[in-house]
């Protein structure tokens, strides 16, 4: 069983920002996979099989820096606690569109990956992590994330949406490692 957490804020305000990729990739695999989405309480969830796998998506409501909330929520009312967590969310290390899976490890400061961590309280879960680049300027970073990118980068991120959504039908189909080993191989979009 798979449970796909896609990291964002809610409202129409913020769901062509770039930190709302991780919403944004889930909310296009939800639509390929023919899942409906349900509100409960603090959560938007969809549920079915992918390849014989039962498979969650997961999108908390409680506002990015607040992602754990949700995800306890959800997990305490589904008892969930046996799923194979996987996070998508925005990543300011990398360029637009490139995305890069890995298996545990650090927040890298990102606040929603930190609220997620402790509430998950083990950091051996999977990430998927969307590039959105960088701003100039470190003073830049809330105004720059919470931004709608525009033309050319609009669209190689929605190239880099697409592939996050492939690396999750390979993970949930072929396992994490063969999905690492192909995504984390793909060269950059130029």
């Amino acid at each position: 069983m798979f449970l796909l957490v896609g990291l964002g804020n809610p409202g129409e305000q913020f769901a062509r920002t770039r930190h709302n990729v991780g919403f944004r990739v889930l909310e296009g695999l939800a639509r390929e996979l023919d899942l409906r989405w349900k509100r409960i309480h603090q959560v938007e969830w969809a549920g079915g099989f992918f390849h014989s796998r039962q498979v969650y998506l997961l999108k908390p409501l409680t506002f990015m820096n607040r992602s754990g909330e949700g995800l306890r929520f959800f997990l305490t009312h589904h008892r969930l606690f046996d799923a194979e967590l996987v996070v998508v969310h925005d990543d300011l290390d990398f360029p637009p569109g490139v995305i890069r899976l890995k298996k545990g490890g650090g927040t890298g400061g990102h606040r929603g990956l930190e609220s997620i961590l402790a509430a998950w309280g083990d950091p051996d879960f999977i990430r998927v992590r969307v590039g959105i680049g960088r701003p100039l300027l470190k003073e830049q970073v809330v105004e720059y994330v919470l931004g709608i990118p525009e033309g050319e980068e609009a669209m190689v991120l929605a190239e880099g949406e697409k592939r996050a959504r492939d690396a999750l039908c390979w993970i949930i189909e072929k396992g994490v490692n063969v999905a690492m080993n192909h995504f984390n191989s793909l060269k950059e979009p130029k």
